[in-house]
């Protein structure tokens, strides 16, 4: 064997089977890995000598809290993975490598003698092996700087929920299950341990049972209740231990859930949001402590409440307790964030991350019913958003099985560079990557993908299928009235069948040139792009404007003519240009803040969450940025033109669509801003507008299925060839 014949992509090895955290920290991250098309083995940490015994060749081997034990030959696992070039990662969900910190840990100080020694020996066990491997992954940023203190590279892989919990969540869901009168409020404690965490909470609990008859307090786990709550006898539920399913059933059945935590505490500082999103799933709000995980997850007031004082325990657990529509929007509202951030799959794509292993790789499971697809290509811009969007159909379409060629046109790039260029800056994609040269591989559908690509499918029309139209934008209008303008316009009078950007351009082409079209959503990625995304922070009077000068469609001149108004009106809110470092090539008139192009997708949302308004045109089709900014909570004010509201729901209650002229647009806007209460039912229709869109999964599955289902009308129209099936 060589090194490059692996057995398995990740071992994991289990140094402790007690309680629920190999769930979380292995089993719902392998689940993930192997949605992605990744091997892996979970094996008992006590066993791990089989590695060389057996002669395993994993790419990665994970040890999950496991012991620095030479009596389980692990000096020599380590010296066989270091010789085989097996990287190693050390994975740990709390802050039990710190021997400094032992005493201040809940639960300690009730051990005997011998279980303290066991327990201190663990720690340095633990410490002696994350010193030992390679790398670090855990769910937390106090865990991971901590981590980093000591010099490791350590990476966080948070916790997430599973399949087998998502769809018991959404069967519980689909039952409308009788109910009595009962409002219950829930702890889901686990040990004993928790004592000091539910101290926080418990006289809140009682003061709200006391002012609402019907509340009643469900405790599943083994806390001990103290002399306090014998008043409460009769409306106390008790449950022991029970498994994750379980859980989720009886979650299903309450009404609020608890997830209290000794703030300031360095150890609950190093617990995870599984109690937040747990319940999210079936709906259920969730009041926390404000640590820094829950403030991270939960937006308060939006999706959960956080709660630090007794008084602020007790206050926002009545609002609850009192209010049944306001804990359903806000079970809803905290399940679309769950669902968005906290899934195996995307935990897993940490995990490759931090592994060092390549971005997923296509799952090709190839099927009766797989087709033979082509895409040429107009060159390939790195970072271009319309080659994204193409490449990300393609690259989904091979993982659902199809037999996927990508073909460029209009470039220089050697096919090494353009396949190297695909997977560095785009996507893993696995099939041929080729210039186009006037040939092709008799596809069953080859897809043009702009206006100067329709020319070059249908000169090989008679080696395909079908042609279909990719369309992205209404191209005409890139150019002024003129030969490319009528060029362009041209391709839209060729009969083909057209899968569209967005249900505006499916309009459009129907309305004006008699195509047959339908569209797909654009995929937003609820994991960055979420009310969560400000961390708490406080909106701050700050309008943005995506500001690109250099894209006629992007209305540059307009927007900032109604800012100029804007700033007359109000002269207390900040003006931020983004999106291009032109921008500033162009001075105002007024004070501006240029951002040119913000860093990473996550200050990117941050700057969303924590802004008042977000001004965003383009006149040729939508962008993912208006999109992703309602998913954030900002209200978005785009052109109101014939036919734009299509892209927001045939609605005027969630984007401001203001007048073209630019004073009108700034008085729309400054009008807005001064209802307070018109302003949050923008933002609030915003959330649960975009918390509809795909993931870029669902996206591709539709691509998909317009396809499949366009080829099963063209052959039952027609005697065309029969498909190339795999």
């Amino acid at each position: 064997m060589n090194d490059t014949e692996f057995t398995c992509d990740v071992l994991f090895l289990i140094g402790c089977w007690e309680g629920e955290s190999k769930r979380y920290r292995v089993h719902n991250i392998a689940e993930g890995l192997e949605f992605w098309g990744y091997r892996t083995e979970v094996m008992d940490f006590s066993h791990c000598g089989e590695i060389v015994d057996k002669g395993l060749r994993p790419r990665v081997v994970v040890f999950f809290r496991a012991p620095f034990d030479p009596s389980k030959r692990l000096v020599e696992v380590l010296e066989y993975c270091r010789v085989h070039r097996i990287r190693t990662v050390y994975d740990v969900d709390d802050y039990v490598f710190e021997p400094a910190i032992v005493d201040t840990v809940a639960g300690v100080a009730e051990l005997t003698a011998a279980q303290r020694a066991d327990y201190e020996w663990g720690v340095r066990a633990y410490r002696s092996l994350l010193f030992s491997c390679e790398r670090a992954t855990t769910t937390t940023p106090l865990l991971r700087d901590k981590m980093v203190e000591l010099g490791r590279d350590a990476h966080i892989v948070p916790n997430t929920f599973n399949a087998a919990q998502r769809e018991l969540a959404d069967r519980l869901l689909s039952v409308s299950a009788e109910k009595d009168d009962k409002v219950r409020i829930c702890y889901f404690s686990g040990s004993k341990t928790h004592s000091r965490d539910f101290a926080q909470c418990a006289s809140a609990i009682q003061a709200v049972m006391r002012r609402h008859p019907k509340v009643v307090f469900r405790l599943v786990g083994l806390l001990d209740l103290d002399d306090s709550w014998v008043p409460f006898a009769e409306r106390i539920e008790r449950a022991g231990f029970m498994p994750a399913l379980d859980m989720l059933r009886s979650l299903s059945e309450c009404d609020i859930n608890l997830a209290p935590l000794e703030e300031g505490d360095l150890f609950s500082e190093g617990k995870s949001e599984l109690k937040f999103f747990e319940a999210a799933l079936v709906e259920v709000p969730t009041v926390a402590s404000r640590t820094a995980p829950f403030r991270a997850a939960i937006a308060d007031g939006e999706v959960g409440y956080l709660a630090s004082t007794p008084e602020e325990w007790e206050d926002k657990l009545g609002r609850l307790a009192s209010d049944a529509s306001l804990r359903q929007s806000m079970g809803a509202a905290a399940r679309r964030s769950a669902m968005a951030a906290f899934s195996a799959e995307k935990a897993a794509r940490k995990a490759l991350v931090a592994y060092g292993l390549e971005t997923p790789a296509p799952v090709r499971i190839r099927n009766e019913g797989s087709l033979k697809i082509g895409w040429i290509v107009p060159g390939l811009i790195i970072g271009g958003g319309g080659h994204r969007n193409i490449l990300r159909a393609a690259y989904h379409l091979e993982r659902f099985g199809h037999d996927v060629r990508l073909y460029f046109s209009d470039t220089d790039m050697t096919e090494t560079q353009l396949r190297k260029a695909v997977r560095e800056h785009f996507y893993p994609f696995e099939g041929p990557v080729r210039r186009f040269t006037g040939r092709v591989d008799e596809e069953d559908v080859l897809m043009a993908t702009h206006w100067s690509t329709v020319a070059l499918a249908e000169s090989v029309r008679s080696l395909i299928g079908e042609i279909m139209y990719f369309v992205q934008d209404f191209e005409p209008a890139f150019y002024p009235m003129g030969s490319e303008y009528i060029l362009a316009e041209n391709t839209y009078r060729k009969n083909l069948y057209a899968v569209t950007s967005g249900p505006w351009c499916a309009h459009i082409l129907r309305r004006d040139y008699a195509m047959e079209a339908d569209s797909f959503r654009f995929p937003v990625d609820g994991g960055i792009y979420n009310a969560a995304a400000g961390n708490g922070e406080a909106r701050a009077k700050r309008v943005l404007f995506f500001a690109k000068p250099e894209m006629a469609r992007r209305c540059f001149l307009i927007g900032t003519m109604a800012l100029r108004e804007f700033h007359r009106l109000k002269p207390d809110y900040e003006i931020l240009f983004f999106g291009s470092g032109s921008a500033k090539q162009h001075p105002q008139e007024y004070p501006v803040t240029y951002l040119d192009i913000v860093p990473t997708l996550n200050d990117l949302a941050r700057l969303y969450a924590t802004s008042a308004a977000g001004l965003v045109f383009s006149t040729t089709n939508p962008s993912l940025v208006p999109y992703e900014m309602m998913a954030c909570g900002l209200p978005v004010i785009d052109l109101d033109r014939p036919g734009n509201e299509v892209n927001y729901d045939n609605r005027r209650d969630i984007a401001l669509l203001a007048d073209a002229d630019p004073v009108r647009m700034a008085s729309d806007m400054a009008a807005m801003l001064d209802d307070a209460e018109a302003l949050a039912l923008r933002s609030a229709n915003g959330v649960d507008f975009a918390a509809t869109f795909p993931s870029e999964e669902e996206m591709a599955r539709r691509v998909e299925k317009l396809i499949v289902e366009r080829i099963a009308r063209t052959r039952s129209r027609s005697h065309a060839r029969p498909l190339a099936l795999a």
